[in-house]
């Protein structure tokens, strides 16, 4: 009898738009990179930013003809932004009668509007695989059979370590200021329309850092109305430059609007990987990671977010005993052999499943098709009417 030890897997890994810096892309990449029991793998795309040596572009036929001429275990779809290539796959298996064996890792909250996870999607699915509680218990989505789901958090790769490990390694300048980091590294939009109220109540010394990409005209804007404080704006930063600005910051503010549709969020495991206090006020997942009072401080409303900060900038021992608490909690309950370990087990599991009869059907209720539909319907008309707008504006 072959030991488990001696399982071997091939997998096709799968994602709509494989984007450099996207937190789906680099979640895909670290676990293929971090699973010594892929015997054979490849990394499919239907676009890409930037071209990699090891992504490929390929259509759902390709996909269907590689998953057959290579004589693959699974093809796992990493769920972001899109679906158009799982649609197309799945297309093309029927035409050949085929039912690949799929697995799709949901990398977001699956009910977030801009990233609706798809009936096509739950229907051709062996497994459904979640990155933290809050996914996993999304309401819109319980009628999924508990048999189909799966909760694995992604953990933070021996490579993500390293990089780690070699900043928090580094001199530090003193510093004069005390700086305060708002921002996930990736995008503005998350940016609450009042953080600089949030901003206005925290006692002085203050310098505000925030981090990320995206439109940033009103934050400008609004900063040039405060004389008593400044807020710098870093946008495009590498990985390694992004953790050498994170390693300078005394407190790690992070305030999003409870509707964001965080995950548990890798950003912010960086800040506790390198013993940054942290301020947290937002929605349910990212708390996954934190336990008030020991490794962080969670805010219950606006003002605790001040409070908090305030607390901080006049006890220098609190800031270190949270970031020493912090890196502690994220190694012992985020490392990346958990998640590997569980992804492993799913693929033995599907395995040694026998025959069709072993799968749960799942009957999508009518009133799903219809909200989805109508959410499908509203994003397709708003990014028309941005579009209009847009090309109006240009032509001016």
């Amino acid at each position: 009898m072959t030991m488990y030890y001696m399982y071997k897997y091939k997998v096709i890994y799968c994602i709509d738009y494989y984007e450099i810096t996207g937190g789906a892309s680099i979640a895909l990449i670290e676990t293929i990179k971090s699973n010594p029991k892929l015997e054979k793998y490849i990394i499919a795309c239907r676009n890409c930013t930037l071209p990699e040596h090891f992504v490929f572009k390929k259509s759902g036929k390709e996909i269907i003809e590689e998953y057959l001429s290579g004589n693959y275990d699974f093809i796992h779809w990493f769920k972001s932004a899109g679906f158009k290539l799982f649609r197309e796959l799945v297309r093309e298996a029927h035409r050949r009668h085929l039912h690949p064996n799929i697995i799709t890792t949901v990398c977001q909250r699956p009910s977030f509007k801009l990233h609706l996870l798809s009936p096509i999607e739950i229907k051709h699915s062996l497994a459904l695989v979640f990155i933290d509680k809050a996914a996993y218990n999304d309401s819109l989505y319980a009628f999924i059979p508990s048999e189909l789901k799966r909760m694995i958090y992604f953990g933070t790769s021996k490579y993500t370590l390293e990089i780690l490990n070699s900043v928090l390694e580094e001199e530090t300048s003193d510093k004069k200021k005390l700086e305060i980091i708002y921002g996930r590294g990736s995008t503005l939009n998350k940016c609450p329309k009042d953080m600089f109220k949030i901003f206005d109540g925290i006692n002085s010394p203050k310098h505000f850092v925030i981090v990320g990409n995206g439109d940033d005209r009103w934050i400008k804007k609004e900063a040039r109305k405060r004389d008593d404080y400044t807020v710098e704006i870093i946008q495009g930063l590498p990985y390694k430059k992004w953790l050498e600005v994170l390693k300078n910051f005394d407190v790690f503010l992070y305030y999003l609007p409870l509707s964001a549709y965080s995950s548990i969020d890798g950003t912010l495991g960086d800040a506790m990987l390198l013993k940054k206090p942290v301020v947290y006020y937002g929605p349910d997942a990212p708390k996954e990671r934190l336990i008030n009072g020991y490794n962080a401080l969670v805010a219950s409303s606006k003002e605790d977010i001040i409070k908090y900060c305030n607390l901080l900038l006049s006890d220098e021992q609190l800031r270190t005993t949270l970031g020493e608490h912090a890196r502690e909690t994220t190694l012992r309950d985020f490392p990346m052999c958990k998640t590997i370990d569980s992804y492993n087990q799913l693929y033995r599991d599907l395995q040694t499943k026998q025959n069709d009869a072993d799968t749960p059907r799942i009957r999508i209720p009518l009133d799903f098709y219809f909200y989805y539909g109508l959410i499908t319907c509203k994003n397709f008309i708003t990014k028309c009417i941005r579009k209009t707008i847009n090309i109006c504006l240009k032509s001016r």
